[in-house]
């Protein structure tokens, strides 16, 4: 079996690629290895000023193997305790009073290692929501028994959560607000037509539209895309029925309302399209949200494209260095003056030097030999000239030692 070549992550900086993520390889009850939480240690611990560039589509959703990483992350981040407390009962509750603090510093920890548009914001906190409410599924299926005594539910908790939080999170799931919600759901659930299953695995809808999109030269519609991601075999009676649909209209674009995916699973709840991904509203996709006399224009739903933030970045950058160098320039005016007090003060000496010279003729006479190596007499000016040129020598000596 060929061995999966390890694929490169772009990055700010010319460091090259970087490894794959990391997970936890834990055993069972029965001693079988099995996937453990995806860690991320690498992008965690990534260097000061290396940050992974993010690409995103018009519908501000982020693709690529990068657009891959962002998401794992941000997984890592809604079960970090510290930033996303299992504390609070609904997701939306971070955005109340003082909470909002916690949502800076969420997207502080996320600019911190990503480069991507300031419009990706808002995903990146819908995703961290989703994940942060799937994990309390998980946590609750795992370790929750709604037979079992609140105590000693209150003293069974996993090592990776902080008890004050388990215990708030028990308390709520035993509070009538939490067993009102949790029946809610259950009934949601039961009259689903069908329960999707992707087989995508990490990879988002969002992903697979760009891969396809790539591959047939054309932006595919919700049905291939839905095709593509959900090819279970407890979904293949729905699949077919969706296949045939699709067969009927063609691959012609058509609304959301009369599509073959919509015709089988029924109207999208309001703000929401399945199969798309997260993020996507009606507005950005559907045909009648584009007036008809903009048709043929290069248009863009997107507040702000990653082309002008990426030339943002590059003028922050450009103003960092004109600083730098600003400061530079006053350093070399600091040292020009202070040589030029030093020429002031070598003149200064060479003088004196000379007239000790003078008095030392005076009191010596033929003795106090002032001439040069041809038998001339110097001038007062030439040996002035001798002792500066003798005094910046020195100078110049012991600072290269």
């Amino acid at each position: 079996m060929a061995k999966r070549k390890k694929k490169k992550l772009r990055m700010t900086t010319n460091e090259g690629g970087m490894t794959r993520k990391k997970q936890h390889v834990q055993a069972d009850s029965h001693g079988n290895r099995r996937r453990g939480k995806t860690i991320l240690a690498y992008v965690w611990n990534l260097p000061e000023g290396n940050r992974i560039v993010i690409d995103v589509n018009k519908e501000n959703q982020p693709i690529g193997d990068e657009g891959g990483v962002l998401g794992s992350f941000c997984g890592t981040i809604a079960r970090n305790g510290t930033l996303c407390s299992l504390s609070f009962t609904r997701w939306d509750h971070l955005k109340k009073g003082n909470n909002r603090n916690n949502q800076a510093i969420i997207l502080k920890e996320v600019q911190d290692r990503f480069l991507y548009p300031k419009s990706l914001d808002k995903w990146i906190l819908k995703s961290i929501g989703h994940k942060w409410r799937d994990y309390k599924c998980v946590l609750k299926g795992k370790w929750y028994d709604d037979a079992k005594n609140i105590t000693i539910l209150h003293d069974n908790y996993p090592e990776d959560v902080e008890k004050d939080q388990w215990i708030s999170l028990v308390n709520f799931w035993r509070s009538d607000e939490g067993q009102k919600r949790s029946k809610s759901s259950k009934e949601s659930h039961k009259k689903a037509k069908v329960k999707p299953i992707s087989t995508t695995g990490t990879k988002s809808h969002a992903r697979v539209r760009e891969e396809m999109k790539q591959r047939l030269n054309k932006s595919p519609t919700r049905t291939q895309v839905y095709l593509e991601c959900h090819q279970h075999e407890n979904e293949a009676e729905i699949t077919s029925q969706i296949r045939n649909i699709a067969a009927e209209i063609g691959d012609e674009e058509v609304s959301l309302d009369d599509d073959s995916f919509s015709k089988i699973l029924g109207k999208d709840q309001y703000g929401r399209v399945r199969g798309l991904g997260l993020g996507v509203k009606p507005s950005d996709f559907a045909i009648s949200s584009r007036p008809p006399y903009c048709n043929g224009l290069n248009m863009s739903s997107s507040d702000e494209t990653t082309t002008l933030y990426y030339i943002r970045q590059l003028k922050k950058s450009m103003q960092r260095l004109e600083k730098r160098v600003k400061k530079q320039g006053i350093s070399i005016i600091k040292l020009n003056r202070s040589m030029q007090r030093m020429r002031k003060l070598l003149k200064r000496k060479g003088t004196s030097l000379l007239k000790l010279k003078r008095k030392l003729k005076v009191r010596c006479g033929s003795d106090f030999d002032t001439s040069s190596s041809d038998g001339s007499e110097k001038s007062d000016s030439e040996e002035e000239f001798d002792i500066q040129n003798t005094n910046e020598g020195d100078v110049a000596t012991s600072t290269a030692h």
